[in-house]
């Protein structure tokens, strides 16, 4: 699993901070899945077509870093409750 400072990106193309909890990972995830859905108005002045990419490119990226981030946060975890035992 990656070092926390290895996912810094992930954390930049989700607009939070590196010491976000997974909890805010989430919700900035959830925010800019819905900010760039397909009712968004902020493409509105691209061609539709290139709409289109760019907001089919943002969603790719956007999903990645919350999968790369939530790998990490559950690695994390199964950590400390090994600890724990």
């Amino acid at each position: 699993m990656s070092k926390k400072s290895e996912l810094h990106p992930h954390f930049v193309m989700l607009e939070i901070s590196d010491q976000a909890t997974f909890q805010e990972v989430k919700a900035s995830y959830l925010h800019l899945k819905n900010l760039y859905s397909s009712n968004s108005r902020i493409f509105t002045s691209f061609p539709q077509t290139a709409n289109q990419m760019q907001k089919s490119q943002f969603l790719e990226k956007i999903d990645l870093s919350y999968q790369v981030l939530k790998q990490y946060y559950e690695a994390e975890e199964k950590k400390k409750e090994q600890e724990k035992i």
